[in-house]
């Protein structure tokens, strides 16, 4: 079972992503800011003490981002795919689901950048600097 503080991180960070998406093009819906939301995401998980990666599916025509943690997925943007607002399901049932599969595993946000340094200007996150 999932840490109750990873779902209270992960349902806040959607607000975030939501409050965010109010000033922009994306819409509650999300499309397009998986990158972002995962990144606010993994950082705010990261800085509670909690170890996690950020997956990626690279799909020639669409791809998605998420981040992994405890041996599951947590995805804030799923809404984009039809789900619910905050999707967190075992990584052992990921796949039944193409966006959630993984052709790239980050440990470390820069790494997770640099594979994304081809997409739109307006989807890649910033560093986050973590609060020590």
């Amino acid at each position: 079972m999932i840490d109750p503080r990873i779902v209270e991180i992960a349902h806040k960070t959607r607000r975030w992503a939501e409050a965010c998406s109010r000033h922009s093009h994306f819409g509650l819906s999300l499309v397009g800011f998986c990158a972002k939301g995962s990144a606010r995401l993994y950082t705010n998980l990261v800085e509670a003490g909690f170890p996690a990666q950020i997956g990626l599916c690279d799909k020639v025509d669409e791809s998605h981002a998420f981040v992994m943690v405890q041996d599951h997925v947590v995805d804030i943007t799923a809404t984009q795919f039809g789900l619910k607002p905050v999707e967190i399901v075992p990584t052992s049932i990921k796949d039944a689901q193409s966006f959630w599969r993984t052709d790239f595993i980050f440990d470390r946000l820069e790494d997770f950048l640099t594979q994304i340094h081809d997409w739109p200007p307006y989807q890649k996150p910033k560093i986050p600097k973590l609060r020590k």
